[in-house]
């Protein structure tokens, strides 16, 4: 089948990600072109469940969490005494739209992975959640200190 904007935009967020899937399964050309194409669309392709690791949010979201530069970004928040999560959200929400929410839990793994992650640099979790910004999908996440800060 060809796949068209108008065709895949017909389809239910769970019809497109049943695609996503399946497209990514395959090895061809017209399988890679159907998961560039519905990634790039911008329309919502993810079930109203939460997330199965690994399924194309979770690994949307980790790629992104270890990207180079949302590290830089959640260390810059840590050192402005925020949680990483307050700098990775927005990115989230930017790079996965409707996709990202707490419809799907997804909320939740990000914040898992991008305290995974700055643990991985250096940092530990100080046991207390914090606030996020109003303009982030996630409510709270962990605040984290650099682990030489963490004993003094």
């Amino acid at each position: 089948m060809i796949w068209t904007d108008e065709k895949l935009g017909a389809k239910s967020p769970g019809e497109r990600y049943q695609l996503y899937v399946n497209a990514r399964s395959m090895d061809s050309d017209d399988a890679r072109a159907l998961v560039t194409m519905i990634e790039e669309s911008g329309l919502p392709y993810s079930l109203d469940r939460s997330l199965r690791t690994p399924d194309p949010i979770s690994t949307k979201v980790a790629e992104i969490a270890y990207s180079a530069e949302a590290t830089k970004a959640m260390e810059e928040a840590i050192r402005n005494e925020l949680p990483p999560m307050a700098a990775l959200d927005p990115m989230l929400i930017q790079a996965l739209g409707d996709d990202y929410g707490p419809h799907n839990s997804s909320t939740t793994f990000a914040g898992r992975i991008s305290a995974e992650r700055m643990m991985q640099r250096g940092y530990q979790k100080v046991g207390r959640k914090q606030k996020l910004p109003a303009d982030c999908r996630a409510k709270t996440a962990e605040v984290m200190v650099k682990r030489s800060e963490a004993t003094e």
